[in-house]
């Protein structure tokens, strides 16, 4: 897969997220949990020789964006507007 294809398919997982979950906004805590559930799915992947692999690590990846965008949002709400965890 190339680059160009990778950050594609990392979009469009971060569609699919927000198509299906909207907008989240949580802690940092939260977030890592988060990611690390998503690494552990790499990690089964990589154990059971599953051909879902390349589709696991786009959507930790995507799981990290999705931590970053947050994390931004909470730092512009920080300047003025109130911030909630959802």
């Amino acid at each position: 897969m190339r680059r160009e294809e990778i950050f594609e398919e990392i979009v469009k997982e971060r569609a699919r997220q927000d198509k299906k979950w909207g907008v989240q906004n949580r802690s940092d805590d939260e977030w890592n949990t988060r990611l690390c559930e998503e690494t552990g799915e790499i990690a089964k992947a990589i154990i059971e020789h599953d051909d879902e692999l390349e589709n696991e690590i786009i959507h930790t990846i995507a799981v990290g964006v999705v931590w970053l965008e947050c994390r931004e949002r909470a730092a512009e709400w920080a300047e003025g507007e109130e911030y909630d965890h959802v």
